[in-house]
């Protein structure tokens, strides 16, 4: 059963995406709620990105705190988005795995109800044409799969993969995670073709993101792109 989270979405500023100074001036401080890569044309339509990670243990503190593991098209620009991924929380103390999508001209995460354990392999694709953007999520580990077709009224832009806070909750302590492969348009990312951002918060950077890694899939044979990010701090 679908579990609807009314968690409200914070926009990243697109001057954030090409300068990411740790404050506008003495007293005010830049606030990024996203890192990873996303395409850096801005005007070309997105259609389709892929990302795999296994999910992130977290470790807790009695402190309530979020992390998302997502890939996607949109969204962060102002322009509809098609996201795709999972959350390490912490609740009470305790990690809270589980899955979600977010559909175009929403800003509502809606829970899938299949159980995710740390360290499962996860797969995520959002894909769209014209009518409609396809979220699907795999679980490689457990052996599922599910899909949500929703209408799109629009052109999403930029293709991304990202980690990002749930909301103004603290970053949750995941340790490192690493993208791999990182599919924009069918496609490895590339260097030239992406920007790299952070998660930025009044005391500074809450991780830190690797530089993109080309490689050949063993499984496709196909060249493909990997990175990993790593927490630093909650806020």
């Amino acid at each position: 059963m679908l579990r609807r989270l009314r968690i409200s979405l914070v926009a990243l500023a697109l001057a954030a995406l090409s300068a990411l100074p740790l404050a506008t001036s003495a007293n005010a401080a830049v606030i990024v709620y996203d890192s990873g890569y996303l395409t850096t044309n801005a005007t070309a339509a997105a259609t389709e990105a892929t990302a795999s990670w296994s999910q992130p243990a977290g470790t807790c503190t009695s402190v309530d705190s979020g992390a998302r593991f997502w890939t996607g098209v949109g969204g962060l620009d102002g322009s509809p988005g098609a996201w795709v991924g999972t959350d390490t929380d912490c609740s009470g103390g305790s990690p809270v795995y589980y899955g979600w999508y977010r559909a175009p001209g929403t800003s509502e995460f809606v829970s899938y109800g299949n159980a995710i354990s740390a360290g499962d392999v996860m797969e995520a694709t959002a894909t769209c044409d014209s009518a409609s953007c396809a979220m699907i999520l795999r679980d490689v580990t457990a052996n599922w799969i599910v899909r949500s077709v929703q209408p799109l009224s629009g052109t999403p832009h930029r293709a991304e993969a990202m980690i990002s806070r749930n909301g103004s909750q603290p970053l949750t302590n995941f340790g490192t995670v690493t993208f791999s492969p990182v599919l924009f348009e069918g496609s490895a990312a590339t260097p030239s073709g992406t920007t790299q951002i952070l998660i930025i918060g009044p005391s500074g950077r809450l991780d830190t993101i690797s530089d993109l890694n080309t490689f050949t899939d063993p499984n496709t044979g196909l060249e493909s792109n990997s990175f990993s990010g790593t927490w630093v701090r909650a806020t």
